[in-house]
């Protein structure tokens, strides 16, 4: 395989540094890295040794790229409406997907992912859209098909075992996590970890699934008032997704008696894993609240200063759930391998465990799973399984 630039740009990008601090990083002339990223000099054996040293990656991983009919377009990311307008954080997030995308892709040859309905899912959202299904319909409906329990614990392994690729990567301030089907149909939603927590975690992943299904094939590239209003549509798919009317309504006479105080809410917070202030909202919505009481609430939700950090938002007993599928991925790949570690496993694609664990947050390095999804991800190895065949 021959060496592209093009991919040297792109991982760059994809690492939010500029050619001029890559270059400082790499201890090389910058007119020598613009060489390299315009294909008119090829790398020398310094230049991989650093590579490898500070980034975690080799050779192999720039001449064996996936064709870009893979990857994405960016007017197909559901970026929120806030970061539309910052270009560069924009395209910089586009290539860290299609660089990840591409890695994912490799790793997972030969591994079986079974109940993958997302697919199904869509499509069928998709048509009840057309048929003039309300929200209400399409969230309980996605709910049901995704088997979510009554207090939401399931939800990020129901999303990743249902073919959905979850990762969580270290966006900037801008971002708080966003969605997209590459161009053969792989879904992917890219979180945030700013805020460690579990109860924001849920919303934004139940406004990513709302965008994968209600919003397949739609131009993110759109206007300021066009792309305000798929994003209302998202957030009112995710309360209601997380919060179906029936049994919440039952659930806030219980545990709420002072709905202007937002301390009463924490009870209930603690039952269904959604913020405070999204609870109160979708009970403003469903009028279990006069306009009083919630103007209230928020005062007080400013005075307390929950706008930043709500009470549990880090209590041990409510840790952040991780994404695991891609850690199971790999921990399946290891094991049906004789005598490979982890980074002699990954070695073979041009990359080492610590540049895996940071690009996606895995702590591979770390054998604990708690808090990962990863056991209970589900991923067959079917060369292992064909291995077992032939014998």
């Amino acid at each position: 395989m021959v060496f592209d630039g093009r991919q040297l740009r792109v991982f760059r990008e994809s690492c939010h540094t500029s050619v001029v601090d890559f270059a400082a990083k790499m201890n090389i002339g910058l007119s020598t890295i613009q060489k390299y990223e315009l294909n008119l000099k090829i790398p020398d054996f310094f230049f991989w040794n650093r590579m490898n040293s500070i980034f975690g990656v080799g050779q192999v991983f720039f001449e064996d790229q996936a064709d870009s009919s893979d990857g994405f377009e960016e007017n197909s990311i559901a970026f929120r409406s806030k970061v539309v307008s910052h270009t560069k954080e924009t395209n910089d997030e586009v290539s860290f997907l299609n660089q990840s995308n591409s890695l994912i892709l490799k790793l997972s040859d030969g591994i079986l992912f079974p109940h993958r309905i997302i697919f199904e899912l869509r499509d069928q959202i998709q048509r009840m859209v057309l048929d003039g299904a309300k929200i209400e319909e399409l969230a309980d409906f996605a709910r049901r098909e995704l088997n979510i329990d009554n207090q939401n614990n399931n939800l990020m392994v129901s999303i990743e075992n249902s073919g959905v690729n979850v990762i969580e990567h270290g966006l900037s301030d801008k971002f708080d996590a966003y969605s997209a089907w590459s161009k053969r149909n792989v879904p992917y939603i890219v979180l945030g970890n700013l805020y460690e927590s579990n109860f924001r975690r849920n919303f934004d992943l139940a406004h990513e699934l709302g965008h994968l299904l209600l919003h397949y094939g739609k131009n993110f590239s759109l206007d300021d008032t066009q792309t305000r209003a798929l994003e209302k549509e998202a957030n009112q798919f995710a309360s209601i997704f997380l919060m179906p009317e029936q049994e919440f309504v039952q659930l806030f006479h219980e545990y709420v008696h002072f709905p202007s105080d937002p301390n009463d809410y924490i009870g209930l917070k603690s039952k269904i894993q959604v913020s405070i202030v999204a609870i109160a909202m979708r009970a403003y919505k469903l009028d279990l609240i006069s306009d009083k009481q919630y103007k209230s609430f928020f005062i007080n939700v400013s005075m307390n200063k929950y706008r930043l950090e709500e009470p549990l938002d880090h209590d041990k007993h409510f840790p952040l759930i991780r994404p695991g599928k891609i850690r199971a991925i790999i921990e399946t790949r290891v094991s049906s391998e004789n005598n490979y570690s982890t980074d002699s496993f990954l070695s073979k694609y041009g990359v080492n465990t610590s540049y895996v664990s940071r690009t996606f947050n895995l702590e591979l390095e770390n054998d604990t799973q708690v808090a990962y999804t990863a056991h209970l991800a589900k991923v067959i190895n079917l060369n292992q399984i064909k291995k077992r065949i032939d014998k």
